[in-house]
């Protein structure tokens, strides 16, 4: 599904990543981990092209995605990969329904939320959710996109330990058939899952 052949990025004389190689299957779940600085977030940029590799080879089922024109790399980022951050994009002032009303329709997100048992936040301001409450909502609308790929950039180092873990969890089991990419500093919350 996803594949890095050879892959080299620099910025001026700074190498980034050097000759990195690696496959991907569809429904895999993979952890890319290491200290701040070491290139994790590069891979996602490059992947979701929105930096120039150096040199290698990229490709999504099959194909080569430095050869997309405009309009197969705005599908390719709106219908078939979709990223999670750290930071989510939801609207303080607007209830829950009103955030997911924006993007999807009001039937499909009642059931997306009866599904994750978190209905009950239906009509709660964004404002007003915890952290652990806000970003469940932040994956629902990542979710409700029906993309095939999700990237999740260190999403979970705004929270604690316990919720981190319920939190990949949550992602995991609402994900199941999708395929998966973390990037996280932290590898032991990822051992159980």
């Amino acid at each position: 599904m996803i594949s890095f052949k050879n892959v080299t990025y620099k910025i001026k004389n700074k190498l980034i990543l050097s000759d990195i190689t690696f496959n991907i299957k569809r429904g895999e779940k993979v952890l890319i981990f290491g200290n701040s600085g070491s290139g994790k977030t590069t891979i996602f940029n490059l992947l979701l092209k929105n930096i120039k590799l150096t040199s290698g080879i990229i490709t999504y089922e099959s194909e080569n995605i430095n050869n997309y024109n405009n309009k197969k790399l705005l599908n390719y980022r709106q219908n078939e990969i979709i990223v999670i951050t750290q930071k989510d994009d939801l609207f303080d002032n607007l209830t829950v329904i009103d955030n997911l009303s924006l993007f999807y329709y009001q039937a499909d997100i009642i059931s997306m939320l009866k599904k994750t048992k978190l209905i009950h936040l239906l009509n709660r301001y964004v404002y007003s959710l915890s952290g652990g409450e806000r970003q469940r909502i932040n994956i629902i609308k990542a979710c409700l996109s029906n993309c095939n790929v999700l990237l999740c950039d260190e999403i979970t180092s705004a929270l604690d330990k316990e919720n981190a873990v319920k939190i990949i969890d949550f992602i995991i089991k609402l994900f199941k058939n999708k395929t998966i990419i973390f990037i996280s500093h932290d590898y032991n919350l990822f051992i159980n899952n």
